[in-house]
């Protein structure tokens, strides 16, 4: 959940580099990125058609993936990074909004705590990174992806643990009956 705010980057750097490529603005010189894009796709295309397809099997793409964003983000101008920066912020800021109603919703032991860590994680994410530069961007993603992974872990998921293990137990029983 965390990674939404970037998906957004790598889809337009990934077509970005489609096009180039379609247009063949390659050029002379060798370009490491095009590897990390055939690589990456190539590996997404074999998974994704594969008969044995486990969720942590497409965790292998994620470095060419990561190339691939962070080519097309150093590459914007000043201009165009303040802009993609303010984007980036507001769907970070919707996440972790997100994430706090899920956390009110669900009601885990320690809600107090687990709002109390939303809420200053967040103040900290924008008294620290408060530029609209790439360092501060990645800063806040990264900080919104802390917020996330850190609630899911600890106060989310287990309650929801406890849930599965009282309906797996319930259907056994139901089953043993018959």
């Amino acid at each position: 959940m965390g990674f939404y705010s970037l998906v957004a980057t790598l889809y337009i750097s990934i077509g970005k580099r489609l096009i180039d490529l379609a247009k063949r603005r390659i050029g002379p010189a060798f370009q490491p990125e095009y590897i990390s894009l055939g690589s990456g796709l190539a590996t997404f295309v074999l998974f994704s058609l594969s008969g044995f397809q486990l969720p942590h099997y497409l965790n292998i793409v994620f470095p060419f993936y990561a190339v691939l964003t962070a080519q097309f983000l150093v590459g914007l101008n000043p201009t165009n990074l303040r802009k993609w920066a303010s984007w980036q912020t507001v769907i970070g800021f919707l996440l972790i909004i997100v994430m706090a109603a899920l956390l009110w919703l669900v009601q885990p032991a320690g809600l107090g705590t687990a709002l109390g860590w939303v809420l200053t994680i967040t103040v900290l994410l924008f008294v620290l990174f408060r530029q609209n530069n790439l360092l501060s961007l990645m800063g806040r993603m990264v900080g919104v992806m802390l917020v996330i992974a850190t609630s899911l872990n600890l106060f989310l998921y287990p309650p929801f643990c406890v849930i599965r293990r009282v309906w797996q137990r319930l259907s056994m029983r139901i089953h043993n009956r018959r």
